[in-house]
């Protein structure tokens, strides 16, 4: 299971893999990426580190023009992680009707047994 920046991370380097599931980035791009989240570039780089111990993604860092840039691969793993996602929120959403109906059918129950015993 994914922490919160992690699965922030996750969703930038997603998007930007696209569909061959590889990209180059650099630190400032992955930053800019992510800025909105006012995330820290140690926790990126944490991050990032974590979800490749997590067999989401394979890093090779290299330096272009003297910028570090990282050349981020998606494993099976990372390449499923949208509808992971997506399967996640169903089921969150299936524990909250579940728990509504529940809760609807014991208010019922309990009225007609106050009915029945008054």
């Amino acid at each position: 299971m994914l922490n919160k920046v992690e699965r922030i991370v996750m969703d930038a380097i997603f998007a930007q893999c696209g569909e061959n599931g590889n990209c180059l980035l650099t630190e400032d791009e992955l930053g800019s990426l992510l800025y909105s989240h006012k995330i820290k570039k140690e926790k990126i780089m944490s991050a990032l580190k974590s979800l490749e111990l997590d067999d989401y993604l394979d890093i090779i860092s290299c330096e272009r023009h003297g910028e570090k840039v990282y050349c981020l691969t998606l494993h099976t793993k990372g390449s499923s992680f949208k509808r992971d996602r997506q399967i996640d929120k169903r089921a969150v959403i299936n524990k909250i009707v579940l728990a509504s109906i529940s809760a609807i059918v014991t208010f019922i129950v309990g009225r007609i047994l106050i009915y029945l015993f008054s």
